[in-house]
């Protein structure tokens, strides 16, 4: 009996440190990598921060415009239920400072 309750709660205690399943767009590590850790720099940073200054660092840490789109899934607080696409095109657009950027090149085609 006492064999039976320890193995149930063995079994228990590793499918909460596992997940109940799904993989994860993270890398092997765990971690995430540089673009959607942009992202979650600005989640933390809370409503008062400037949204748009705080993602500039992504438009070059994320490779092209599917990494920022999929980072901003992960982290949808930060756009504020805006498209990424929208936002990328009106940042390149208006911030001269993005030219050339990895996300910006891709989002020009």
């Amino acid at each position: 009996m006492i064999r039976t309750r320890t193995a149930a709660v063995l079994a228990a205690a590793a499918l909460m440190f596992t997940g109940c399943g799904g993989g994860s767009d993270d890398d092997a590590s765990g971690e995430d990598s540089a673009c959607e850790a942009v992202f979650a720099q600005a989640a933390e940073a809370g409503d008062m921060a400037d949204s748009q200054a705080d993602l500039h660092p992504a438009f070059s840490e994320c490779q092209d415009v599917a990494e920022f789109a999929a980072a901003a899934s992960k982290y949808p607080q930060v756009l504020d239920g805006t498209d990424p696409g929208v936002w990328i095109s009106n940042q390149c657009a208006y911030e001269p400072e993005l030219d050339g950027t990895p996300v910006c090149e891709d989002a020009a085609g």
